[in-house]
């Protein structure tokens, strides 16, 4: 078990407008429309290429280039999207002095599983939403409770599980 949870700050966009610290899979072309649902910072975009949406996107914190970075999670490689429009600042998400202070975008539990959040619609385990799906299955349900060092939150072993159990968390990014 983690001494305590470690919080991260996702940032594939360098103030430079470079990228930093990733792998680069793919490019594209498309637009961003709105601020992401997946991550609550004011630099993280929902977007699309063609039919598929890509949440979150980033544009770095200045956000005024033609590109932002995307990716399903931050283990993953990123893609880089090309816009075709430029960024909607009207629908960005608002700025918040400590983006950590919202829900945490994906999650790693103390056991390796790694999780993302939900944007769409979910159901209901134990009476609390399901907010992140995890990979190889299970999901977690409510909020992370921040309460000690070492955070915790409910799993369950599906979207159909009856029951839930507290897990640590060891890391959580935004």
């Amino acid at each position: 078990m983690p001494a305590q949870t470690q919080t991260h700050l996702f940032s594939p966009v360098a103030m430079s407008g470079e990228t930093t610290g990733v792998r680069l899979q793919s490019a594209g072309t498309g637009e961003c429309w709105i601020g992401s649902l997946a991550d609550a910072r004011p630099d993280a975009w929902r977007c699309m290429v063609r039919n598929e949406i890509l949440d979150p996107c980033f544009s770095g914190e200045r956000g005024t280039g033609s590109d932002v970075i995307c990716t399903q999670d931050p283990w993953s490689s990123v893609k880089a999207l090309t816009l075709t429009k430029p960024l909607p600042r009207d629908m960005a998400n608002d700025r918040i002095p400590d983006p950590t202070t919202r829900r945490p975008w994906a999650i790693e539990l103390a056991d390796g599983k790694q999780c993302t959040g939900l944007t769409g619609a979910t159901s209901v385990v134990a009476g609390l939403r399901i907010n992140y799906g995890c990979e190889g299955g299970g999901v977690l349900v409510g909020e992370p409770h921040r309460n000690t060092a070492v955070w915790t939150i409910f799993f369950g072993s599906s979207f159909s599980a009856r029951t839930v159990d507290s897990r640590p968390i060891s890391d959580a990014w935004w």
